[in-house]
């Protein structure tokens, strides 16, 4: 009877069960496929974006390439020199003058290659334009095509002109977009010079990027931000008139597409469109422009469209929905009738779980009573952490507790220890036998501990040796290094995994107690090299403090001192130069080599250490991975320490400790704090004794300087009494004043005396105005010289008050004799050049071809009438604007043909405007003076001569004998006048 209301929960369990399992299934069916539609449609606008985003890119290189484009033409000085030369001529003659005209073709044929290597890239337009009048120069795309008024409604170029800087931005105009750079050109290199043109290079807008024919790309502006106008009239309007179209690439958008533009912005960048014609992606990428009519400094809001026809994309999707739909279907069926078999099982199940309740209750017990042994153990071994005192007897008690909790016979606990080559060792700690006759530690079971040193994990040894059969290896651990190792033989048969297990806490305990025996250990090790280095460092006090040492004495006494603390045999200071290593210092012993002793460096283990940037340890080099180094095979070092000297910022050579016999215990960090201390000390020593020795050759060098230095260096003092004399004065005040230094120590006055009277006053006036105002004096004076007569010399000082009120000057005064005859023959000469110059009439130039300047004598300037007071320097384009128009071109030939080399001298005559408006004629004579290392020319220089007299008797003669020869021609009989006496002519005809 009681398997009745069982049995009817079950008939109502089974139909509910399988109700909410079709619901769950429902569920996650309609979840899965609202996730799969989300994935696909994520994954269509990732692709939409990414195909956006490499348009980006596209258009931003673009952009780039245009800026340095920009910016290498405005760089360009042959640029800049022709289109600031063609703006100065059109300024003054007009843009119709030939030199225009010539300038123009020759700044398009510059920029030509420019413009095909742009071309190429995708540029659409490269083109200058003038500030000046607001009209183009040159459009590299129509070169025949210039003069008009460029686009004053361009808000790029307006950007430029406001603020001269190089720009770069989105350009939208009535018919197109284009990417473009605008670089301002000025009138000369100086920053605040006006802007006299721009220069802009145009890409276009879009390229033909990621787009196939299924595909279309516009580029489109918000009809909000547009005022009404010519501009907005042009384009089409998308969206529902939200957008313009400026322009478009690919396929043509489908009438449905376009209006579904309007739900597009920067919250809602991406949408599907669908309609009986198919589906349609459509992504948004919004961006800022510059448009025609609107203000340069409002960015129009501006984005960039992709639409795609995904109709085959969305078919399949579908079919894969549907696909979905039928798998979560049949996957319902199969779990309603699991769900019937595992309601059908649960009846059996329950039975068996109850008799395995049971027997789970009494192994429970029994584990609990092993666990508490177990726990006993591990607080004896914390008691033993805790009291420190008594570690080693408290391991073997542990050990006899671990021998009666797991029924085995034989246990060994061993310590991890680490030997100088790196390696790891295990050494016995404690051992015990409770067998009936015990005996020592088996030898098998030790060997087998230290093989199994490397391994980390607890196991049983599975051997036919009766020694180690069944035997438990547990590495004891802390902090993942190896502590220990407990060893158990002679165990009970049914030792099996879960032993190994059950110990684990033990493990932790155990290894915990070993660390701290060893931190113990280590701390008194520790403590002792502490001791040993502070007796070490009280010793380099004291050499430090010792002053009556030599530096030679004190760097023995650290290397004895060094040796002694590193327990090694030989220590060097070493000085490295190229592949020289010379000892500078070594520590006493009949082995040490002596001081200067000199070895190839490679052959040294000092090349070991100048590759490293801190101290170079080896405790054993047979052992190391440089056992094969020369050093080791010559002389057999086993041991070395060492570590670079730093003197003045470069490495100077090596401070270094060997031995020939390997290193009892390993260098521990306390050891290479002892080598660096040293080595600042050591360097610090050095770099003191390398001072001693500059300040010492600076001192003969001064000295040297003084003996062999024409004139003298002096020190002159003034006290407040008016008291002078010269402290300080080299030998050279012997040519100076033919005094010693000696003798001007005493008093200043015997060398003041011998200045020529005529300068006396003027100096004595000078070094009293530099004691009041304490500036510098520089003077040139003469000196009346006992033995050399009247010489000149120079001298500079700079004045230094003393805390007493006196003032010292400090300075040197040199012989000029010979510079001052110099420069009286060169005034001598310059004054007979401008007599002559005078004489002659003639007006001098020169023209500094570099600054385009003239400078021009007082005559030159005379005869065309301008002001003469002194020679001035004018503008080189001035003497061009005097020349007669008619002349211009002829002198410009002439000066072509010197500056190439065909004519040695340039000569030629012209008419020039006076500036009472007539015109003069010039005959101009001159030469290239100087020329630069490609052979441009600098420098020319010449004189004008006023040939306007010549010329008018010249003219009169022409016009004579024109009108002899008309009357000739016009009359059958020729007239010969003789002249016989004044006033008296006397006709004779001879018949033609």
């Amino acid at each position: 009877m009681a398997t009745l209301p069982t049995f009817r929960n079950g008939r109502i369990a089974l139909p509910l069960g399988i109700v909410l399992l079709a619901l769950l299934f429902l569920f996650l069916a309609v979840a899965a496929s609202q996730q799969r539609d989300a994935q696909w449609r994520e994954q269509l606008y990732n692709e939409a974006r990414r195909d956006l985003s490499v348009l980006e890119q596209a258009r931003q290189a673009m952009r780039g390439e245009a800026r340095i484009a920009v910016y290498s033409l405005s760089q360009d000085p042959d640029v800049l020199r022709l289109i600031r030369r063609i703006n100065t001529l059109i300024r003054e003659h007009g843009r119709s003058h030939p030199e225009v005209l010539r300038l123009r073709v020759q700044l398009a044929d510059h920029i030509d290659g420019f413009w095909q290597l742009l071309r190429q890239a995708g540029a659409e337009e490269l083109q200058v334009n003038l500030i000046e009048d607001r009209s183009t120069l040159l459009r590299m795309r129509e070169r025949d095509v210039w003069g008009d008024q460029h686009d004053e409604g361009n808000p790029l170029n307006q950007l430029v002109i406001d603020d001269p800087a190089i720009r770069s931005e989105l350009t939208l105009h009535y018919d197109n977009a284009s990417e473009s750079a605008v670089a301002p050109l000025l009138a000369d290199n100086r920053p605040d010079s006006p802007l006299i043109a721009t220069l802009q290079v145009s890409f276009p807008a879009l390229v033909d990027g990621p787009i196939d024919r299924s595909e279309g790309l516009s580029l489109l502006l918000e009809a909000d931000s547009v005022p009404a106008g010519s501009l907005k009239h042009s384009m089409p309007l998308l969206g529902q008139g939200r957008w313009l179209q400026v322009e478009k690439h690919g396929a043509a958008m489908p009438p449905g597409v376009s209006d579904a533009l309007g739900t597009l912005d920067q919250r809602t960048p991406e949408r599907l469109y669908s309609n009986s014609d198919g589906t349609w992606l459509l992504s948004l990428l919004p961006l800022e422009a510059v448009a025609d009519e609107q203000p340069a400094d409002t960015p129009a809001p501006t984005a960039l469209v992709l639409w795609r026809d995904i109709s085959t994309q969305a078919a399949a999707h579908l079919r894969e929905q549907r696909q979905l739909a039928g798998k979560w279907l049949l996957a319902l069926v199969a779990a309603c009738a699991l769900f019937s078999l595992l309601q059908l099982s649960s009846y059996r199940a329950a039975r068996r779980q109850v008799l395995r309740h049971a027997d789970a209750i009494r192994e429970e017990s029994q584990k609990r009573e092993h666990n508490r042994r177990l726990l006993e153990i591990i607080a004896r071994t914390q008691s033993a952490y805790i009291q420190q005192n008594q570690m080693q007897v408290s391991l073997h008690e542990v050990l006899e507790q671990i021998l009666a909790l797991t029924g085995y016979q034989v246990g060994l606990l061993s310590q991890s220890r680490l030997e100088p080559d790196g390696t790891q060792t295990l050494q016995l700690q404690s051992s015990l036998d409770t067998r009936p006759h015990p005996e020592p530690a088996p030898r098998t079971l030790v060997d087998a501990m230290n093989a199994s040193s490397s391994d980390q994990q607890a196991r049983l040894i599975a051997s036919d040796n009766p020694e180690l059969h069944g035997a438990a290896l547990l590495p004891l651990l802390f902090g993942g290094r190896l502590m220990g190792m407990l060893a158990l033989s002679h165990g009970p048969d049914e030792a099996g995994p879960a032993l190994l297990t059950f110990l684990a806490p033990l493990q932790t305990s155990l290894g915990q107690l070993l660390n701290a025996m060893r931190q113990r250990e280590e701390h008194t090790a520790l403590q002792e090299r502490l001791e040993r280095q502070r007796l070490a460092l009280g010793s380099l006090n004291r050499i430090a403090a010792d002053f009556g040492l030599s530096h030679q004495e004190r760097l023995k006494r650290l290397l004895d001192l060094g040796c002694d603390y590193l327990q090694l045999d030989l220590g060097l200071v070493s000085r490295i130069s190229g592949s020289t290593y010379e000892v500078i210092a070594a520590s006493s012993g009949e082995n040490s080599p002596e001081s200067g002793a000199c070895f190839d460096f490679e052959q040294t283990y000092c090349n070991l250490t100048y590759q490293h940037d801190d101290v170079m340890v080896i405790d054993s080099m047979g052992n190391s991975r440089f056992n094969g180094h020369p050093c080791y095979r010559t002389f057999a070092l086993e041991c070395y320490i060492g570590v670079a000297l730093i003197v003045g910022n470069r490495r100077y050579g090596t401070l270094n400790f060997s031995a020939s016999a390997p290193r009892a215990r390993p260098f521990d960090e306390v050891d290479l704090d002892f080598m660096r201390l040293c080595a600042r000390w050591c360097s610090g020593l050095l770099e003191q004794q390398a001072e001693q020795q500059a300040r010492e050759a600076l001192l003969q060098r001064f000295a040297k300087l003084n003996q062999h230095l024409p004139g003298m260096v002096y020190q002159y003092q003034l006290s407040s009494d008016g008291h002078s004399w010269f402290p300080f004065s080299s030998e050279g005040i012997g040519n100076i004043y033919d005094l010693t230094p000696e003798q001007a120590g005493i008093d200043a006055r015997p060398a003041i005396e011998l200045i020529h009277p005529e300068d006396h006053d003027r100096i004595v006036a000078e070094i009293g105005e530099s004691a009041r105002q304490l500036t510098e004096w520089r003077s040139e004076y003469r000196v009346r010289h006992p033995r050399l007569g009247e010489i000149w010399v120079a001298g500079y000082a700079s004045p230094e008050p003393l805390a007493n009120g006196d003032i010292v000057w400090h300075g040197f005064i040199a012989d000029i004799t010979t510079r001052k005859h110099i420069e009286q023959h060169l005034a001598r000469e310059q004054q007979r050049l401008a007599r002559i110059i005078d004489a002659t009439g003639v007006g001098s130039w020169e023209w500094d071809m570099t600054a385009e300047q003239l400078e021009v004598n007082p005559r030159w300037l005379q005869m065309l009438g301008l002001p003469a007071a002194r020679p001035q320097s004018i503008p080189a384009a001035r003497w061009s604007e005097l020349i007669h128009p008619d002349d211009r071109e002829s002198a410009r030939a002439q000066l072509l043909a010197h500056l190439r080399g065909e004519t040695d001298h340039l000569r030629y005559v012209c008419r020039a405007r006076h500036q009472d408006g007539h015109w003069v004629w010039i005959q101009s004579h001159g030469q290239v003076s100087r020329r630069d290392a490609s052979g441009r020319a600098l420098w020319m220089s010449g004189i004008h001569t006023d040939i306007s007299q010549e010329m008018a008797a010249a003219e009169e003669v022409r016009e004579a004998r024109a009108f002899l020869s008309a009357v000739i021609k016009a009359s059958t009989e020729v007239a010969v006048i003789v002249r016989q006496h004044p006033g008296q002519h006397h006709p004779v005809q001879h018949r033609c």
